[in-house]
């Protein structure tokens, strides 16, 4: 393990000079996840937002700490990151954050979509998870941080810029010489895990490429405002043991064809750069560097109005093999 991930300060008195109940006047809710709420308040300097415990979901023992703990050193290190929620501070299972507008999903409009802001959005998230995966950089190239829960309710709006948030279940990765230390995790049933994510807890995976996969729900709902694994025929999700059998077979997860047809390369490149996240296989996948440098390529040349073939779209997103 790198020092930092064994290094935290909790900051108790400043936390609690916020005041939630006292300033009840200003406190609002501002949302809920499965085991905290968000509270809107303001402390002496700024308005910021308060996670606390829910009562009813609360386990005041070790791992309801470590998972508080986790969250805390990460965003700490991650504060000069702009694509990260900034913390002020925390004290046992509550954290005091930056402020967002909302959830990022509420900010993306389903109806007459602009697929360039879309990809500016996309470029911005992947920016963020590659500041996520080279925390150490320029020390280390080795990553050391994985988000491990990447899904809308942890993607907020903050001044009109998408950010991470909700670092709670985050990996403090370990290697060895030449690879990442084995990680085991029994994941619950969700459509956008990644396949190597089973429910058999004595695998390990690589949760750095496992974000990889998911991070692709992002980005084809952000072409298709649809979810990834979603059924065209019965306008649901798939169900989970279908979609597990189709990963087994080594199939994408399917954009229908209608959808390659455009000749937008916004459009086009989000499909693409879905493509090159969802891979069965996690070293067929492209890394965060890597999907950033395409997505900003692909950005630039939208902007420019340059015309782009597909076969130059699937180059750009297709994973660069070490000769």
């Amino acid at each position: 393990m790198v020092d930092w991930q064994t290094n935290f300060y909790p900051v108790c008195n400043q936390v609690h000079e916020v005041g939630l109940f006292e300033l009840s006047s200003d406190a609002r809710p501002r949302g809920k996840g499965w085991w905290r709420s968000t509270w809107s308040v303001s402390d002496p300097v700024k308005s910021a937002a308060m996670k606390v415990v829910r009562l009813k979901r609360s386990q005041f023992d070790h791992h309801a700490y470590f998972r508080t703990r986790i969250e805390a050193v990460s965003m700490e290190k991650l504060t000069a990151s702009p694509h990260v929620v900034s913390m002020f501070g925390f004290c046992a299972l509550t954290m005091v954050v930056e402020l967002g507008e909302g959830l990022l999903e509420d900010f993306i409009p389903r109806r007459h979509p602009n697929y360039v802001a879309r990809l500016e959005v996309a470029r911005d998230l992947a920016e963020g998870l590659r500041d996520i995966d080279s925390l150490d950089y320029p020390n280390s190239t080795k990553p050391t941080l994985a988000h491990n829960d990447i899904k809308w309710g942890n993607l907020v709006m903050v001044d009109g810029h998408p950010k991470w948030n909700d670092f709670n279940d985050a990996v403090l990765m370990r290697w060895n010489k030449t690879r990442p230390c084995d990680f085991h995790m029994k994941q619950h049933d969700e459509p956008y895990r990644a396949p190597e994510r089973t429910d058999d807890s004595s695998k390990s995976f690589d949760p750095i490429l496992a974000d990889i996969y998911t991070f692709g729900n992002i980005l084809i709902y952000l072409r298709t405002n649809k979810d990834i694994w979603y059924e065209t025929k019965t306008r649901d999700d798939l169900p989970m043991e279908q979609i597990e059998e189709r990963q087994a077979r080594g199939e994408l997860p399917y954009i229908p064809s209608d959808r390659w047809k455009s000749t937008d390369t916004a459009v086009q490149s989000l499909l693409w750069a879905t493509v090159g996240a969802v891979q069965t296989k996690p070293e067929e996948r492209l890394t965060s560097h890597e999907l950033t440098e395409a997505l900003s390529t692909s950005l630039s040349w939208v902007k420019e109005g340059k015309n782009v073939s597909q076969s130059e779209l699937k180059q750009l997103f297709s994973k660069k093999v070490a000769k």
